[in-house]
This record gives structure tokens, C-alpha cells and sequence, in this order.
């Protein structure tokens, strides 16, 4: 049999008078399975199989923003984006990913959708958040319909990305009515709540939550000792769905229960008016939270899932 040498000078010498193109192509052909079979070299056949793995790459960003936000930060800014077109609110791992991408607008529209809304979106560069739909397929083995998750990367734009567009004038409550609003919801949520000094917790033997006296709250960089009260009980209450009255919810471990709460609480208080400020305990979970990321693809799904499922479970007592 002629090694991989010879055919290659076989082949340098093909296109003279003495080859014709079957031999080419045949020659072709045969060093195609001869570089398939050596040793070192990368089957092209499985590479061509070799499928875009998108719950790693998000997995991957996001451990990158946390890393690059310091030891003690989470690169979440504004919850409770939105579509510019049809002005559904982003859901699940969508929460996250706009949250992190760093402007302040929660407007998103795909280019297509900036440019019907009169929009110039020149010179600006996308940024990729997840669609997924559920797809139901009959399991030819037993005939039984089986629901999967058909997902992929699409591009959005923000609109502090985009010229020529003004957002909605979007009438401003005042702290009076944000508080009134805040007191009706979770009044409507329905978790018995008892105010007493101390720690803030919710107590799943009791299924009630005590928070400190509003006077107990100090104001932070970022948040008024009153949205720091209504932050807490916002994380309080997302904790509190996880009662199987509820959304039945287990974690596999308390740190990721706390990512759950946390999720939550952030987009809670983006659609209630309030600044959201990261507690103080927090901080010593996002080493935890790190390497659970690092170790499962699928962790921070799986805690945006449960924190829509918790959100959606409060909007629905409203």
C-alpha cells in the first residue's frame, strides 16, 4: 500500500498529462481516510459533528463578569429588561444576562426590531441572549409525547447602543407610592410576616418570615436604609416559594438556594421601583456560587429557573 508520501507526489504529479480527474479524485479520496486514520490528527468527520455547547459558553461569561467585577461583587446592574417591540419582559437565564451586560437602559431589541422602531444601529456590535422554546416530540419506542428545550444564541442590541430613538416617557413614582405599592404586594403574596430585631430569615418549620423594624436599616452606597428593608423582605418572599404549597422548591445545596433569592430579589425590586442592594452575608457565597459554576454547566439555569418560577408564583397572587 503507498504511504501518505507517495500519495502526495502522486498527487503533486497528477495534474501532468499522465492523470486524468477520476484519479485525482480518487487520489483525493484516499488521502482523505489516510489523514482520518493517523495517529495525532482529528477525525473530520466527528469535528463537523461537534455541536456549539451554549450552556457552557453562558456559564463561562458569567464566571468571567463575576471574576472581573472583585472578590466581593456580582456584575448583576439593571433587572427587568425588556422587549422594545413587543414588551415582554425577559425571563430566565435572559435576566441574568442583561442584567450583566453593563447599561443602565432595560430596553433590548434585536436589529431587525431597533431598525422598524426608526432606529440607527450602525457601527454598534450585538450582544447574544438565549431563545429557547419547548419543542414535543413522540418517543418512537413507546409512543409517548416527551417535551425537550430547543435553545440557541440570538443578538440583541440595547438602546443606549442605538441612535435616533427616544425611550417612552414613563411617568415617575414618587418614594410614598413605591413603599404603598411594595406593602400591597407583598401583602398580596401572603407569607405570614413578623417584624422583630435581629436576623431576617425566612423559617420553613413555621412558614413565615421575620424581618427587623424598618429603624433597624441603614442606608448604603447604593440604596436607602427603606429600599434596604423592602430588598430583604423581597428575598425573604422568594425563599418563602419554596415551600411545596408553593413552588415545591429543593436545592441541592443553602448557597444555591441563596443564588435563587438572590436572582429573584434583584428583578423583584427592579419591577417594584427599588434599588436592590447584595447583603452583606452574601458575599461569602460567591466563592461557593464560583465553583459550582465551574463544576456543573447547567447550576445557573437552574437557579434563573427557579428564581422565574418564584417570581411568576408571587406575580400570579397579585
Amino acid at each position: 500500500m503507498l504511504s501518505l508520501i507517495d500519495w502526495l507526489i502522486l498527487l503533486k504529479i497528477c495534474p501532468n498529462k499522465a492523470a486524468s480527474v477520476g484519479t485525482i479524485w480518487h487520489t483525493l479520496g484516499v488521502l482523505y481516510h489516510l489523514l482520518r486514520k493517523m495517529p495525532g490528527n482529528v477525525n473530520l468527520m466527528e469535528a463537523n459533528e461537534m455541536k456549539f455547547d451554549m450552556k457552557q459558553d453562558v456559564t463561562n461569561r458569567i464566571i468571567e463578569r463575576i471574576e472581573s467585577c472583585g472578590e466581593f461583587e456580582m456584575p448583576f446592574k439593571t433587572f427587568g429588561a425588556h422587549n422594545v417591540h413587543t414588551g415582554h419582559m425577559y425571563r430566565g437565564i435572559n435576566v441574568l444576562l442583561t442584567a450583566m451586560a453593563g447599561y443602565n437602559s432595560p430596553y433590548w431589541g434585536t436589529p431587525r426590531q431597533w431598525i422598524a422602531a426608526g432606529a440607527d444601529i450602525s457601527g454598534t456590535k450585538c450582544y447574544k441572549i438565549v431563545f429557547w422554546k419547548p419543542s414535543k416530540k413522540e418517543d418512537p419506542e413507546t409512543g409517548e409525547e416527551k417535551t425537550s428545550i430547543f435553545s440557541k444564541y440570538y443578538n440583541v442590541l440595547n438602546s443606549e447602543q442605538v441612535k435616533n430613538w427616544e425611550p417612552p416617557v414613563v411617568g415617575q413614582k414618587d418614594e410614598t407610592q413605591i413603599i404603598s405599592d411594595a406593602d400591597v404586594y407583598f401583602k398580596n403574596v401572603g407569607v405570614k410576616t413578623t417584624e422583630q430585631s435581629g436576623r431576617a430569615c425566612y423559617n420553613p418549620a413555621t412558614d413565615s418570615i421575620n424581618i427587623p423594624p424598618r429603624a433597624d436599616f441603614s442606608a448604603t452606597k447604593t440604596s436607602s436604609a427603606t429600599e434596604t428593608y423592602y430588598s430583604t423582605l423581597a428575598h425573604e418572599n422568594v425563599h418563602a416559594t419554596k415551600h411545596k404549597s408553593r413552588c415545591d422548591r429543593e436545592m441541592r445545596s443553602y448557597a444555591a438556594e441563596e443564588l435563587v433569592a438572590e436572582i429573584g430579589a434583584a428583578a423583584l425590586c427592579q419591577k417594584l421601583g427599588i434599588s436592590s442592594e447584595m447583603r452583606d452575608d452574601h458575599t461569602a457565597y460567591i466563592k461557593g456560587w464560583l465553583e459550582a459554576l465551574r463544576g456543573d454547566k447547567k447550576f445557573i439555569f437552574t437557579a434563573a429557573s427557579r428564581a422565574q418560577e418564584a417570581i411568576d408564583w408571587m406575580e400570579n397572587k397579585q
